[in-house]
């Protein structure tokens, strides 16, 4: 963190993985979606908005100090935030 610019970059890749990659030290994880669709896809609009909003409640929740004390991972944090929007 720090606030001087883009600390990651997490990307959805449709029915495939996503994932984070950390601009500052180029470490990159993969990341799937956990359990299947329910049905068909109608329509993906709204998709990329819905994954945005969910992996900004999670970072925000992460950094107000709502996480387990001793947890100072930055990349874990930003990697389960993102995972949590996919979810």
């Amino acid at each position: 963190g720090g606030g001087r610019g883009i600390d990651y970059i997490c990307y959805t890749d449709g029915p495939f993985p996503g994932g984070v990659v950390s601009v500052r030290s180029g470490r990159t994880w993969r990341v799937a979606r956990g359990k299947a669709l329910r049905g068909a896809v109608v329509s993906p609009i709204g998709a990329g908005d819905a994954t945005a909003a969910g992996t900004l409640h999670a970072w925000s929740r992460a950094a107000t100090g709502q996480r387990a004390a001793g947890d100072d991972d930055a990349d874990a944090r930003a990697v389960d935030a993102f995972r949590f929007g996919l979810s």
